[in-house]
């Protein structure tokens, strides 16, 4: 899966969030988070699970399936 980047940052602006209080928020290391966020990491569903629960959304709102996969 890939995540959708404005989603996420669209989806923390709502909240307020700063990378760092999403990565508390949910459960992920602050500095892999920015990995993620700046695509030097790849996205395992389950993070990208924990992400949409941090966020209160839903996985397809944040994400979408790899198709080169």
């Amino acid at each position: 899966m890939r995540i959708k980047l404005d989603a996420i940052i669209v989806k923390m602006a709502e909240q307020k969030l700063s990378r760092k209080e999403l990565a508390d928020k949910c459960g992920i290391d602050y500095a892999y988070m920015c990995e993620l966020i700046s695509k030097q990491k790849k996205v395992t569903p389950k993070t990208i699970g924990r992400i949409a629960e941090g966020l209160g959304c839903e996985v397809l709102e944040i994400a979408e399936p790899d198709i080169s996969s």
